[in-house]
């Protein structure tokens, strides 16, 4: 029975995060993209419709790419994690700068601590594999509503003071007369 009780009160942390280490090559080769870019949004986003099953709040993590190795050679990405270091999510930190490799599944990138991806300043091993890399030619925004919400909400106030501007004047018209 004491045996029982010290071996209770012995607690360990465990994660559920288990995975088989890669090297940087076969990382590489099995990455839809593998890119270093600036991290410059993250939001927890519900994520029923994306696979894979299990999870349903991941971070949605939006990086500034400054080279590429692998995939498309445009200026930003959109890279979902699952959202907890646990679930070997990423900590990603807004603002540095990280070597992305991300796998997809339909049409979501995905990485994980599985992945390597990692700090670009901790990835000096995967640049000697890596090599140069190169820059970004496609020019997107991924950034939160793409620029439309400012537009949508000018055009909104325009529309107020405008209509305003009319009714003002039709009221001054009808005093007149």
């Amino acid at each position: 029975m004491l045996l029982v009780i010290i071996g209770l009160s012995i607690t360990t942390v465990t994660f559920a995060c288990s995975c088989v280490q890669l090297t940087p090559q076969e990382s590489f080769d099995q990455s839809a993209a593998v890119f270093s870019g600036k991290l410059i949004s993250q939001e927890q986003v519900n994520t029923a419709e994306i696979k894979p099953i299990g999870i349903s709040q991941r971070d949605r993590n939006v990086f500034q790419v400054e080279r590429v190795w692998k995939g498309a050679k445009q200026t930003q990405f959109v890279v979902y994690d699952n959202g907890a270091e646990e679930s070997c999510g990423m900590d990603f930190t807004t603002g540095e700068t990280y070597l992305v490799y991300a796998h997809e599944n339909e049409k979501y990138l995905y990485t994980s601590y599985c992945n390597l991806t990692k700090p670009l300043a901790r990835a000096s091993d995967d640049m000697v594999i890596l090599g140069q890399g190169s820059e970004p030619t496609t020019p997107v925004n991924f950034s939160k509503g793409n620029g439309w919400g400012n537009a949508i909400i000018g055009i909104g106030a325009a529309t107020v003071l405008a209509s305003a501007g009319l009714l003002f004047y039709i009221i001054r018209r009808n005093r007149r007369h």
